[in-house]
């Protein structure tokens, strides 16, 4: 009897993992962040040789602006880049 329920038990939890493993594997599209509605051109820019824009967005009934930055984890220069445009 133990053995049944600790098998029951394990292809459950085998199961769940998979299918969060399928669920994330491959989204849609981008998902919202906070209801960001719609995507806007930033009044500014960067020299190129630092960083470039690819999105920016504004929040619903705010002034605020999001810029998403992003960088190369463990290429140093990377690291450079992102401080310069900060």
């Amino acid at each position: 009897m133990y053995s049944l329920q600790l098998k029951t038990i394990t292809l459950f939890l085998l199961q769940a993992f998979f299918l969060q493993q399928i669920a994330f594997a491959a989204p849609a599209g981008p998902l919202p962040l906070f209801g960001a509605s719609q995507t806007l051109k930033a009044n500014f820019s960067f020299p190129p040789s630092v960083a470039t824009i690819e999105e920016t967005y504004k929040a619903p009934h705010s002034k605020k602006t999001l810029i998403l930055i992003q960088d190369a984890h463990t290429n140093a220069s990377g690291q450079i880049n992102v401080s310069k445009a900060l």
